[in-house]
């Protein structure tokens, strides 16, 4: 069982034009997404990404879970077996989830993995000076 995804719900409340669509206004999105810095591996178990907009079905929320235990056990244990390279995470794919289903936002998600290379990525520069 994967400790990762909360789930957050989108208020409801008013109409479409009264406010950007939650991809747009970053300043609601959980602060792992947009801080700046390192992340440590409680950021990682800590992230939570919100469903996507309607109509739109997200990244499958099993696979970006899997994904990010590789991701915390690699920032816990730079030594292990499974340690993940910046190229790793620039290069992962994840697949939609089943018909009718919302997995996770892709902007969140996205913007996540552009921390955890940048992690990885000042990892590589420390170890190698």
């Amino acid at each position: 069982m994967s400790l990762f995804g909360k789930k957050m719900r989108q208020s409801t409340r008013g109409w479409a034009h009264e406010a950007p669509p939650i991809e747009q206004d970053r300043s609601r999105w959980h602060p792992e997404l947009t801080g700046l810095g390192p992340l440590t591996p409680d950021d990682v178990r800590n992230v939570a990404f919100t469903k996507p907009p309607l109509g739109k079905r997200g990244y499958n929320e099993d696979q970006v879970d899997a994904f990010l235990d590789r991701v915390e056990a690699a920032l816990r244990d730079p030594a292990a077996a499974n340690m993940l390279t910046p190229d790793d995470v620039r290069n992962v794919a994840f697949t939609k989830p089943p018909l009718g289903k919302r997995g996770y936002n892709e902007d969140q998600v996205d913007a996540f993995l552009d921390r955890v290379e940048d992690t990885l990525k000042r990892r590589e520069t420390r170890e190698n000076t």
